[in-house]
């Protein structure tokens, strides 16, 4: 299953939101404890322009990640926070993968409490990779996955941890 969503700016900046499903290999190799699981990673795409990413985008953003998830009862999603460009941010001691995560936490974990929803778990993980750099990642998931996220986690530090 694949999900996505294109989202514009009235000052012409446009951004697409996908939710895909794992490669094949990758699904065998997780060996999941838990059957008919599917692990589908969120890609965030800004297409168009280059201002600040505003605060109605991060909230549509984090409403359509929240909806497939609800909506998809045996989804687990992953999400890899780029470095790639830089956030104009006023905290310019952290790298932007940093920002970006404590971004997403921040605006995942409030939309949880604002909607009431007690069974979602955002699992953010903070790894070092071969040559030392730390990669931000978040699994999301319904709480009743707990053991299968634990099979991911455990599955991403060892991949960064050998540069897989």
């Amino acid at each position: 299953m694949k999900f996505s969503i294109s989202l514009h700016t009235p000052n012409g900046d446009r951004y697409l939101v996908c939710v895909s499903p794992l490669i094949e290999q990758l699904r065998r190799e997780l060996e999941l404890p838990e059957e008919n699981i599917e692990v589908c990673q969120i890609v965030l795409d800004r297409e168009r322009g280059d201002n600040a990413t505003d605060i109605n985008i991060l909230s549509q953003i984090t409403d359509f990640v929240a909806k497939v998830l609800l909506a998809n009862d045996n989804i687990i999603l992953y999400y890899v926070c780029d470095d790639i460009n830089e956030i104009p941010n006023c905290n310019h001691n952290i790298p932007s993968q940093e920002y970006r995560s404590r971004l997403f936490s921040s605006m995942f974990d409030r939309y949880v409490r604002n909607h009431n929803i007690t069974d979602i778990i955002n699992v953010p993980v903070i790894i070092k990779d071969a040559v030392g750099n730390k990669q931000y990642v978040h699994i999301i998931s319904d709480q009743k996955h707990d053991v299968s996220v634990k099979v991911i986690v455990d599955f991403v530090i060892e991949g960064f941890a050998v540069g897989k």
